[in-house]
């Protein structure tokens, strides 16, 4: 049974870190954003590496998501992108 812990998962994460890191640097550049378009422009491929990113983002505070869909980065979310750099 492989490890859910091996260099694979370290990949895997680093690449999801990254996903994260452009999302919120797109939300910080041009403003809040529909969901779904949102979801189209970072997911071209359809391989539907985008639901996790988003997911934990929303889940983290790092996004919020309006009732009319409307994508946007939180304060928590501008901290993150500063601490990142």
């Amino acid at each position: 049974m492989p490890s859910t812990y091996g260099p694979s998962r370290l990949k895997t994460k680093e690449a999801q870190r990254s996903f994260e890191r452009q999302v919120l640097e797109y939300l910080k550049l041009y403003g809040p954003q529909d969901w779904n378009k949102l979801y189209a422009l970072f997911d071209e491929s359809r391989s539907l590496a985008i639901i996790p990113v988003l997911r934990d983002l929303k889940v983290g505070g790092y996004i919020v998501i309006d009732a009319e869909a409307q994508t946007s980065i939180t304060d928590s979310g501008l901290k993150r992108l500063r601490d990142a750099q």
